[in-house]
Parts: C-alpha cells; structure tokens; sequence
C-alpha cells in the first residue's frame, strides 16, 4: 500500500550543507523536491503519519497514494512533530564549527514541532540557533524560505535575514478551500471556526492561516464561487500592493487546481502562480479535494 521513494533517508542526511555561513533547516510540511532541497540549500527533518499505530516519516511516503489511502481509510491516520534528536543532530552538525543555523517550520499553533525545534536549540547554549515560528505552512513555508535563500545569497547578515523573514511572514497569505470541514474539526485543527462547525458542514468556505490558527476568511455557498472569491483576492492584492509571489497547492484535486491556477491569469495576466503538491502530514488535517493558494509581495 506505500511506497517509499519520495526522499530517501540516506538523501536527506546529506543534503544541504551549503557554502554559506548560514544554513537553513526546515521541516517536512515544506513539501520540497529533492531538485528544491538542493536548489534551497535547506536541510530538513520529517513529522511523522501513524496509520495502524506506526509512525512513519511522511518523507517516505508517495503523496499521491497516501492522499487514495486516505480517502477509504477506515480510520482517519494522526501524526506528530519529529523526534528531538532529529532536530538536535541537525543543529550540532550545522553548527559545529561555528556556522549559523535559521531554522523554519509549520506554525506553533498547528504543530509542536517549533517548541521542539525551540528546545533542541536551547539545549546546544551558546550556537548560533535562531528558530522562527512561520506562523503558515506548506507553500506558505515554501514562500518563506524562498525568500530567506534569496536574502542569504545577497549576502545580508543573519539579522538582517531574520528581520526580513519577519516582514514577508506579516504580508503572507495562506487560504485554503476544503471538500470537507470535518478533517479539521477531527483534527482540532478549525482555530476559531470549532463553534461553527455544524452550520460549515453546509457550505464551502474560504479558510486562511491567520495569526499561525485556520480561521474563516468568508462563508461561500458553493465550491465554483469559493474559487472564483480567491482568484479574485489574488487579483485585488496584487492590484494594491503590487506583484506577488504565488503559490497554489492540492491534496488529490489535481484537475481543480489547474483550473484555479489559470482563473488566476485570467485575471491577472502577469501572474506565474505555481503548483505543488501536499503530503500526508498536512493531508490528515485537511482532507483530500483541498485546494490553496499563498501569495506575498514580490520585493
């Protein structure tokens, strides 16, 4: 039923030990390539899927075979940050001889995973750990890392890099249309949206990430309409504050997320928005059918 061949273990331990003295760490539910791990320069540690009581690297899992697993599995799979130690290895390895680590991962409100990044830092006292709380996840990850590899090519200190980093993570935007509320709600994952869960059940609404939480953006009556009301956001943003960086995710929507992707250029023709995939951690909380779409101002 799994195959393992998203990124082998052996690939991720020795990837990206970049030239730079600062060195990038995130976790999983960035959802690169091994082409973007290296292009990134960024090592990564993988949360883990526990189907059947077994926890596994979600790394070692095809996403679109977990995605029809998931959709006729009899009990919906949960997950967990990754173990400690991981981080930890990571951190001594990166710093050991004096470089700087600028470690990004999902927000602390969906995830323990920055509070176990946070405390693998402060257990190695006195190395150059700087652990941010992205307050996003996936292609909001994704933006923000792109954004911090840019910074550290240019050659900006890692102060400078942080304080950055910080102001794309304000102006980022994350939303999320979902085929169904109730992977979110299983999950706890719903934020302020939990009391009003019943009556979401009978519409589509548009979600966003807002302060690291899922929150409702706007209650749409049908799933086409959600779409176009994102598309159009897409358009108003960009319109007002200028070229944005976009990004459009699926969880086994495929075809749908095409479709979104050139309503898009439909009404923003200079737009390039790009389309990635999402694995089984996230997949989990959000179900399958889910579409989203990050955008940020192009600096």
């Amino acid at each position: 039923m799994y195959v393992h061949f998203w990124y082998p273990s052996h690939y991720l331990e020795g990837v990206a030990l970049s030239l730079s003295k600062i060195h990038l760490v995130t976790d999983s539910t960035a959802y690169l390539t091994e082409e973007e791990i290296r292009q990134l320069q960024v090592s990564l540690v993988s949360l883990r899927v526990i189907v059947n009581n077994e926890p596994v690297e979600e790394t070692a899992e095809d996403p679109e075979r977990f995605i029809e697993y998931l959709r006729n599995a009899p009990t919906i799979p949960t997950t967990s940050q990754p173990p400690p130690g991981e981080l930890l290895d990571v951190y001594d390895r990166l710093t050991a001889n004096g470089d700087t680590v600028i470690s990004l991962h999902l927000s602390s409100k969906l995830s323990g995973t920055f509070q176990a990044a946070k405390s693998m830092a402060d257990h190695l006292e006195g190395r150059p750990i700087h652990v941010i709380d992205t307050e996003t996840t996936a292609i909001g990850l994704r933006i923000l890392l792109e954004a911090a590899r840019k910074l550290i090519d240019a050659g900006m200190s890692t102060e400078e890099v942080i304080r950055e980093i910080v102001k794309v993570r304000e102006r980022l935007r994350l939303f999320l249309i979902v085929d169904s509320m109730e992977y979110l709600y299983r999950g706890g994952r719903i934020g302020g949206a939990q009391s009003l869960f019943g009556t979401l059940l009978q519409i589509k609404p548009v979600l966003w990430v807002k302060e690291g939480k899922v929150e409702v953006y706007e209650k749409i009556r049908t799933r086409k309409k959600a779409f176009l009301r994102v598309a159009e956001f897409v358009r108003d943003k960009w319109n007002s504050e200028g070229p944005q960086r976009i990004a459009l995710a699926y969880v086994g929507a495929s075809a749908e997320v095409q479709e979104l992707q050139e309503q898009i250029i439909s009404l923003v023709p200079d737009a390039s928005p790009t389309i990635h995939f999402v694995g089984p951690v996230i997949a989990v909380h959000v179900g399958p059918g889910t579409v989203g779409v990050a955008m940020a101002p192009l600096e």
